[in-house]
């Protein structure tokens, strides 16, 4: 039986905040593992809009209000942010407590304070996304609605019936999803909600194997319909997968590349949501070796900045002058030679090649550094393009105290994890430049490391 089929009722203890089995009609249940008396009141089957006045607008209105929400990321309340990782992540050392306070927030939602509410909405996703990937998914669905039973708000609930719907995509169980969906706002104000809605009536659609359905959940572009930044990869891997379905693997691939040129982080999302939803079978291989280009254009600014296609031609330049300068001046010290027969001539002649062996000598400098970082750049375009994917956590960051045509260089310390191998940490050098400015101790980022040589890393930015 699916963790989220709806003929059975799971719920987290208040005291001790393990899963506990519960009547649909309530009542007082003890907690076996702490033994706590957990008074419930009877499931509602009401929907998340139920008891509420709905605006009356029509439909382009209300995608026009959706569309002013775009563009904002999924920021937890300050009051729990200091909580989170930079990356947004929750770190292991934290989560205890994170967790008393989400059964803080719980209980303050259930009692109807509004922080709560947005406290608990926002923990829950944490939360909830650390118990997915541990594949834990009694307390996964336990959390979900526990939650959803004490947050009042249409956009909370509907937010969380739309997660129970997912979930028990994920698991096979269609019934359970579509009961569940039953409860979600289909007609939202709030953009997320109204995202999580369409993301569930998509997935239920691609199990179904109706790919015109998704293609209208979600728009048959981007720009159809406003999707939450927090689910845009989510809904591109959807959206093509529903081309490739019915035979437009061209637009397909098309999707998938549009998203991943975003960045390394979106790179990374589409290829776990790819892995695990066993998704764009065909169109996935196409896109990733054509947004491999990207990527190693992308690798190849951090190693250089595009640096030497200006020290390379110009320590040429400069070589090339001041050997000109040489020759130039030996012609004019053996003419004097020759014209004055006096050899002192020669000396003074000479030694105006003092200018050109300069010239020579920075641009031979200039040439061999410009060479140097162009090979940099090569090999970081190489294991961007075909290295293995893996995760890193920033440990450190300094600044080497070089700076390169005003680039500062910056030294970094990185934990992997995810390489084919036990975790390990790397050193790697490299300019400050493009996606790179974003570095902090904490945070967690997409990485390519060589096929043959594991100490060598780079960031996909």
């Amino acid at each position: 039986m699916s963790a989220y089929t709806t003929q059975v009722r799971l719920l987290l203890c208040s005291n001790c905040g393990a899963p506990i089995d519960v009547a649909v009609g309530g009542g007082v249940v003890a907690c076996r593992f702490c033994g706590a008396n957990n008074q419930l009141a009877a499931r509602t089957e009401l929907p998340a809009f139920a008891g509420f006045t709905r605006t009356a607008m029509s439909e382009p209105e209300r995608l026009a209000r959706l569309r002013m929400q775009d563009d904002r990321p999924l920021l937890p309340p300050q009051s729990v942010a200091h909580l989170f990782g930079p990356g947004g992540e929750i770190p292991p050392w934290k989560e205890q407590e994170v967790f008393a306070a989400w059964q803080s927030a719980r209980k303050r939602s259930a009692a109807g304070a509004l922080d709560g509410a947005e406290e608990l909405f926002f923990l829950t996703e944490a939360l909830g996304n650390k118990f997915v990937a541990a594949s834990d998914w009694t307390r996964h669905r336990a959390m979900l609605e526990s939650a959803l039973e004490a947050l009042s708000l249409p956009r909370h609930r509907s937010s969380m019936a739309a997660s129970l719907a997912l979930s028990a995509c994920r698991q096979d169980d269609l019934q359970g999803a579509a009961t569940w969906l039953q409860l979600v706002d289909p007609a939202s104000e709030d953009l997320y909600a109204d995202s999580m809605y369409r993301m569930a009536k998509a997935r239920v659609a691609t199990k179904q194997g109706d790919f015109s359905t998704v293609l209208a959940a979600l728009g048959q572009t981007a720009q159809e319909v406003p999707i939450h930044d927090a689910i845009d990869c989510l809904a591109t891997v959807y959206r093509a997968n529903a081309y490739e379905g019915v035979g437009r693997v061209d637009l397909a691939v098309s999707e998938l590349v549009r998203e991943s040129q975003k960045s390394g982080q979106h790179r990374a999302s589409i290829a776990t949501i790819v892995r695990l939803h066993g998704v764009c079978r065909q169109s996935f291989p196409q896109a990733d070796a054509q947004a491999g280009v990207h990527r190693a254009a992308g690798a190849a600014a951090q190693a250089s900045a595009g640096i030497e296609k200006v020290f390379v031609p110009m320590g040429a330049v400069f070589f090339v002058i001041g050997i000109l300068w040489i020759l130039a001046s030996v012609g004019s010290a053996i003419v004097a030679l020759v014209m004055s027969g006096n050899p002192t001539a020669l000396f003074g002649a000479l030694g105006s090649s003092i200018g050109g062996v300069v010239f020579a000598g920075l641009g031979a400098v200039f040439f061999m550094l410009g060479r140097n970082m162009a090979a940099s750049a090569k090999k970081a375009g190489f294991i961007a393009q075909h290295g293995k994917r893996a995760q890193g956590m920033v440990l450190a960051v300094e600044r080497t105290g070089v700076s390169i045509n005003d680039v500062p260089q910056v030294r970094v310390r990185l934990r992997v994890e995810g390489a084919g191998a036990p975790p390990y940490e790397v050193q790697l050098t490299m300019l400050l430049s493009g996606g790179a400015g974003a570095l902090a101790p904490g945070a967690t980022l997409p990485l390519r490391v060589h096929p043959q040589s594991p100490s060598e890393v780079v960031i996909d930015a």
